[in-house]
C-alpha cells in the first residue's frame, strides 16, 4: 500500500513573505505541505484546501466521539471503577472466546 501522504517542508519565517505565492501555488498542485518554522521550531503551517477539510472533518468525528463516550460514562458514574474492570474484562474474554470459536471452524472448513 503506498503512503498518499503529501511531503512536509520546513521554511523560516523570515523568507515566507519573498516566496509565500509560489507556496501556496505549489500547495495548492498537490505539493508539500508547508511548515512556517521561527529560529527552527514550527509556528504555523500552510496546508490545501482538501488537508484542512479532511482536518475539519477528523476533528469533529474526534468531538463527536468524546461526547459519546462522556455520555456513556455518566450513565456509569455511580458504578465503582472495579466492577466496570471486572465487566470489560468479562466482554473482551467472551468476543475472544468467539473470535477462536469462529476462526477454528473456518480453519476446519478449509
Amino acid at each position: 500500500m503506498q503512503d498518499s501522504t503529501p511531503a512536509t517542508k520546513t521554511i523560516e519565517v523570515s523568507s515566507l513573505e519573498r516566496c509565500v505565492r509560489d507556496l501556496v501555488d505549489a500547495v495548492t498542485r498537490g505539493g508539500p505541505r508547508i511548515v512556517v518554522a521561527d529560529r527552527g521550531r514550527p509556528i504555523a503551517a500552510i496546508i490545501s484546501g482538501d488537508d484542512l477539510a479532511e482536518f475539519s472533518a477528523l476533528e469533529a468525528e474526534r468531538r463527536r466521539d468524546y461526547e459519546a463516550l462522556t455520555a456513556i460514562g455518566q450513565h456509569f458514574a455511580e458504578v465503582p471503577v472495579e466492577e466496570l474492570e471486572a465487566e470489560v474484562a468479562r466482554a473482551l474474554a467472551e468476543v475472544r472466546a468467539d473470535n477462536r470459536e469462529a476462526h477454528e471452524r473456518r480453519s476446519r472448513s478449509m
